[in-house]
């Protein structure tokens, strides 16, 4: 810790002390006004850091009066003895005294400077947090994005070392502990490691409940980062739901993850506020201090291990490594080509029938974007499609799909009049459905093309009703306004979708294809999808297996009473162009 840190943490050494607390440095921090190098022996700074570190945990006025008081019993001792004379023992005493009260003028004068800003004192070693200020509350921040979300008062300057909504080190007074760190560990060889946590779904914790209660949850989880940390470790508050621990002095690698096993369990405990449960969980990312590497290296690979966590899912954690760096700089170079993509609209879109099963005629076809990359050859949408949402580029490309695909389906019903009752089904992602625009563009759509809008069906996946269940229950009945029907895909793969079922405009449930791949085979699959289709049937909704491969899935699905399904094993997704030929063998 530097000088100034000990003074602006209200810490401060009196004046033996400071002298030998900058005697532990090779240079004193100009935040304290002197700059003087000092090249002096490892053996004496470390001695010099043993005595003076435990002086950084009591009181500055405690270790003034003292200081003084042995300063001047000192000076008269050595009178006493005849081991001083007597102006050099009145000088030294009348400079313990000087240096004593001096130490206790700039104390006080520190603290009265920063009594007017709402903080929480913390120990350097043990950060714990209080119930926030009022001033956390009333702070007036615009709700605009989830960088903003939950803290005015996060870092409130360059010249703030302390969080004031939790009392945990500011992104500043981590840098400067960590380059701190950097040069003990370089001479005692001892690792050191930052490890980085996200909250997950901060943003929607703060939509649905508050600010003030979101200022609570990062105060609680501020607490509870504090005691998963030894002494000698900072806890820090790097942006709104984002925190960082300095780990000092580990034994190796392992120390680093137990740490984060120790960070993922005091989080995986409900946080109560106002009587009320939250669960909480939080993503990791962990990175080892290398050779050559400063505190900014250290600070982006960590972030860059958490990036990679959080593209796992909520509660991972990732180590960071060369392999995620280049994943990283892969991930860069996809993001900038698929912008390149969406304004060139260089996409194909391929259309899979959607079958009768009892007749094998084709009912309907489902819209499928493809993206065909020059170098890279042809990318999943599994791939791509989550980079388009994270983004924001969705809204833009799924209103090029929705306009295309309704065109080429008007254009086949047109062409062939036994086609005119042909569906069109397409996807909607979770970011569309977020968007206010959307009603709009599926109306838009439906005039460009002069579809009729039963024949659209708009296919939303069931995790969109656990996350943002009352915006998407809105969005989906406006667009239920329009005349469109509304497809749950995936239905039955995350139960939690179930209990809102009754509440959705829904027309159509869409199996997912991990039971229809066990119909035929396993007694499991087969129940899953009498389930499904029993309540499909109770709730007269239209159901549709997904994924079917093999003749004795069709079987089985029809002995179940499924009308409608799609997979390879009747057409794989396919061009607009060979689309139309079996469309039109299929309606000869």
């Amino acid at each position: 810790m530097s000088i100034a840190e000990m003074c602006i943490d209200n810490r401060a050494a009196a004046g033996g002390a400071c002298v030998l607390q900058a005697l532990a440095y090779h240079s004193l921090s100009t935040d304290a006004g002197v700059c003087s190098p000092l090249a002096l022996p490892s053996s004496l700074l470390d001695s010099v850091r043993i005595v003076t570190e435990p002086l950084t945990r009591i009181s500055p006025l405690v270790i003034a009066f003292v200081l003084g008081i042995a300063g001047v019993a000192l000076a008269a001792g050595a009178y006493a003895i005849g081991a001083a004379s007597e102006s050099l023992a009145a000088a030294f005493g009348a400079y313990a005294l000087a240096t004593s009260v001096f130490s206790m003028l700039v104390a006080r004068g520190l603290e009265a400077r920063r009594s007017g800003t709402p903080s929480v004192s913390v120990p350097e070693n043990e950060p714990t947090v209080a119930t926030p200020t009022a001033a956390a509350h009333t702070s007036g921040r615009p709700p605009v994005s989830e960088a903003q979300c939950g803290s005015a008062n996060a870092t409130t300057g360059g010249n703030e070392l302390r969080d004031s909504l939790t009392g945990l080190a500011t992104r500043e007074l981590l840098r400067d502990r960590l380059n701190h760190a950097l040069t003990r560990a370089h001479r005692h060889e001892r690792p050191v490691a930052m490890i980085v946590v996200d909250i997950d779904g901060f943003r929607s914790l703060n939509d649905a409940l508050g600010y003030p209660v979101g200022d609570r949850i990062l105060a609680a989880v501020a607490t509870r980062l504090g005691t998963t940390l030894r002494a000698g470790d900072t806890a820090a508050r790097l942006g709104a739901d984002e925190f960082a621990l300095l780990l000092e002095d580990m034994a190796d690698e392992s120390n680093f993850v137990q740490v984060s096993d120790r960070v993922g369990e005091a989080l995986a405990r409900p946080i109560t506020v106002d009587g009320r449960e939250i669960a909480v969980s939080a993503c990791i990312g962990i990175a080892q201090a290398r050779a050559g590497e400063d505190a900014d290296d250290i600070l982006r690979n960590a972030d860059s291990a958490l990036a990679a966590a959080k593209r796992r899912g909520r509660g991972a954690c990732e180590v960071f490594s060369e392999r995620i760096r280049a994943s990283l700089v892969d991930r860069v170079q996809l993001e900038t080509e698929l912008r390149r993509a969406v304004d060139a609209r260089t996409f194909d879109i391929e259309y899979q029938p959607i079958v009768i099963l009892q007749s094998r005629r084709i009912a309907g076809v489902e819209a499928l974007l493809r993206w065909r990359h020059p170098a890279r050859g042809d990318i999943p949408p599994s791939t791509f499609l989550p980079v388009a949402d994270e983004l924001g580029l969705s809204p833009s490309l799924g209103k090029w799909v929705l306009e295309q695909a309704c065109v080429q389906v008007k254009s086949w019903q047109d062409q062939l009049p036994s086609a005119r009752s042909l569906t069109l089904t397409v996807n909607v992602s979770r970011t569309q459905l977020r968007q206010t625009t959307l009603v709009h563009d599926v109306a838009g759509a439906l005039t460009l093309s002069r579809l009729d809008p039963r024949r659209l069906v708009l296919e939303v996946s069931d995790a969109v009703l656990l996350d943002d269940a009352g915006t998407a229950l809105a969005r989906l009945q406006a667009l239920k306004a329009l005349g469109v029907r509304i497809a749950i895909d995936d239905f039955g793969a995350r139960h939690a979708a179930l209990h809102q079922l009754p509440r959705i405009p829904v027309d159509i449930l869409k199996i997912d294809k991990a039971f229809i791949d066990r119909v035929g085979r396993t007694g499991a699959g087969v129940s899953v999808a009498h389930v499904v289709l029993a309540l499909g049937k109770s709730m007269r909704l239209r159901t549709v297996a997904e994924g079917i491969e093999a003749e004795e899935q069709v079987t089985e699905l029809l002995r179940l009473k499924c009308e409608f399904g799609q997979g390879m094993l009747f057409s794989r997704p396919l061009s607009a162009t060979a689309a139309g030929v079996l469309l039109r063998a299929d309606r000869c």
